[in-house]
């Protein structure tokens, strides 16, 4: 007699459903972080090299080369702003870390990925006993518990943004 393990399935498909939607939210939060720290980081290109430029050619050498109609305090300035500028980008760079969230939340959306093709496998099984369904059902809880206990966090604003983005990749 074959055993009906469909609560099993179910409780399967709705942690299949979870990481779904966990992982959708990871993989958001990585393309915010990257593009957040690509700007950070042409910000901080961009202003070295000005800095650079100022500092090779000189303040005095570059008023009068470039800005001679300008008072030199104003060149002076404008250099005093730019090394601001490369302070403030080196210690948001420090400050964000936005290069570990940026692995964090890559290391989440592979953790995530194995978990579901984990998942996919349990579903493709038959012929499970009823003790095989109940240790499984307890491994996943225990796997799917300390999953979610080492993601970085996420709000429920995460949680319906990835939903909607999920709905609309499932849409032919």
């Amino acid at each position: 007699m074959a055993y009906d393990h469909s609560g099993l399935v179910d409780r399967v498909k709705e942690y299949k459903n979870k990481a779904k939607v966990l992982r959708q939210i990871h993989s958001n939060k990585l393309r915010s972080t990257e593009r957040r720290a690509m700007l950070l980081d042409y910000g901080t290109f961009a202003a070295s090299l000005f800095l650079t430029f100022f500092s090779v050619v000189g303040v005095q050498q570059l008023h009068g080369m470039f800005f001679s109609t300008h008072n030199v305090k104003t060149v002076e300035f404008a250099f005093n702003v730019i090394v601001v500028a490369v302070l403030v980008f080196s210690f948001l760079q420090i400050a964000l870390r936005l290069g570990e969230k940026k692995v964090d939340f890559l290391n989440a959306v592979k953790a995530l990925t194995h978990f579901i093709t984990d998942l996919d496998d349990i579903l493709a099984q038959q012929n499970l006993s009823p003790d095989d369904c109940k240790a499984l059902i307890e491994r996943l809880n225990d796997k799917y518990e300390s999953l979610t206990g080492i993601l970085p966090s996420s709000s429920d604003d995460d949680w319906r943004e990835a939903k909607q983005d999920l709905a609309e990749k499932s849409k032919p």
